[in-house]
């Protein structure tokens, strides 16, 4: 069997996962947030530009640049999303025997559902995606015959399938959303993470770290860890290591849990309910724009009808033959004009007021325009000859007056006067 061509599955990944340790994946700009294992700690985000972290925020609010920081990459520990490794059992690989191989979509979805039928928790509950270059077969020539199985010549090294509870992603979902965020990719922290030929390998994640073995991911602080490690080798990696490696998420990751029921939703116009609703509302408001205008046009014509009744009911004792408000109006201004017009009171006014400055014993006790048109008022002074004097200067200025005159119980001279221009 030496001779025979076989199919490696994941070998891919497992070359591209160990660049991460000397610095060499690729990045891509964005935003990364990582989530805490512990939901009462503080989540990090990181602002990616040019394979480097130009900025950094540590708390449960959103900093002022992740809207010009998208997308947006959520890491999740292995605390929520634990990667399972799936060994495809020997009838799967026999199915596969012969001249052709199991497709891609095949393999991936045996592998789904072996993943949930291993598992304890029930399958409903539970979210699951297959990684995205787990189930693609690549070709491997002179292959040893350690690696071809007797089913049917097809290496089977198992596919990672990434699972979390439905109620934890509804969870990070709505805390995503409650901070004013929409992650575009929530990724395993273990998909980003090569497997160690030997030992183990602690990453730093957040406020914690992760511990990564052969076959396993956890939790630097889970109690059962240290059984687990035993006489182990531990390698550290440091924190430019680690960066290195949660941001090659952003170049595109293994794992995407943003699928199926929790994909990203993407606005289309296949909403056919939504366009209608977009419909109505633009026909509402063309609608109040062409009835707006209309409306106060009915509105200033229903006041100013009313405003010219009142016009006409006001000036009907002066002009009793007036048809409308412009008429009436026009014999208003008839009769005014006929009396002097303005100038009717303010003339003899300012007459009066000049003729009454030399004498500072004159004062005045009333005064009023009446309906004659006349300016009427009332002097008062201790001495006759004082009025005389204000009455001859407002003749020689020029107006006409009428005086009759009285004492008041005071003995002050009162005299009642017209002045007409």
């Amino acid at each position: 069997m030496g001779g025979r061509r076989v199919k490696k599955i994941m070998r891919g990944r497992r070359k591209d996962a160990a660049a991460v340790s000397d610095g060499g994946r690729a990045t891509a700009d964005g935003c990364l947030l990582l989530y805490p294992a512990d939901r009462q700690a503080m989540p990090h985000w990181w602002r990616v530009a040019d394979g480097q972290i130009v900025a950094r925020h540590r708390g449960a609010q959103r900093p002022d640049w992740v809207e010009n920081a998208a997308p947006i990459t959520m890491l999740l520990p292995p605390s929520l999303a634990v990667v399972r490794h799936v060994t495809l059992r020997e009838s799967v690989m026999a199915a596969g025997s012969g001249k052709k191989p199991l497709s891609d979509a095949q393999l991936r979805a045996v592998a789904l559902h072996q993943a949930m039928a291993d598992g304890v928790e029930s399958a409903g509950a539970m979210h699951a995606v297959v990684a995205g270059e787990s189930a693609s077969p690549v070709t491997v020539d002179d292959a040893t015959d350690s690696e071809v199985r007797e089913s049917g010549g097809f290496h089977n090294p198992g596919i990672e399938v990434a699972v979390i509870a439905r109620a934890d992603m509804d969870h990070i979902l709505r805390w995503a959303r409650d901070v004013g965020v929409e992650p575009t990719q929530i990724v395993p922290v273990a998909t980003l993470l090569p497997e160690p030929e030997q030992g183990m390998i602690r990453v730093p994640f957040g406020d914690g770290a992760v511990v990564r073995g052969q076959g396993m991911v956890a939790q630097a602080d889970e109690p059962w860890l240290s059984a687990i490690i035993g006489d182990a080798p531990v390698v550290d990696w440091s924190a430019q290591q680690a960066e290195q490696g949660l941001m090659s998420s952003l170049a595109g990751p293994v794992v995407n849990l943003r699928s199926g029921a929790f994909a990203l939703r993407q606005s289309s116009g296949a909403d056919v309910n939504w366009a209608k609703r977009v419909m109505l509302w633009a026909g509402l408001a063309l609608l109040l724009t062409l009835l707006a205008p209309l409306v106060l046009t009915a509105k200033y014509h229903i006041s100013a009808a009313k405003m010219d009744a009142k016009t006409l009911e006001l000036a009907r004792p002066y002009a009793p033959h007036a048809a409308d408000a412009t008429q009436a109006v026009a014999e208003i201004d008839r009769l005014v004009a006929a009396q002097g017009g303005a100038y009717a009171f303010t003339g003899p006014l300012a007459g009066l007021m000049q003729a009454m400055r030399p004498v500072p014993g004159v004062s005045i006790s009333s005064l009023s325009l009446r309906e004659d048109g006349l300016l009427h008022a009332t002097l008062a002074s201790a001495q006759a000859d004082e009025i005389n004097r204000v009455l001859a200067a407002v003749q020689g200025a020029g107006y006409r007056i009428t005086a009759t005159s009285s004492t008041d119980p005071g003995g002050r001279v009162i005299a009642e006067i017209t002045v007409k221009p």
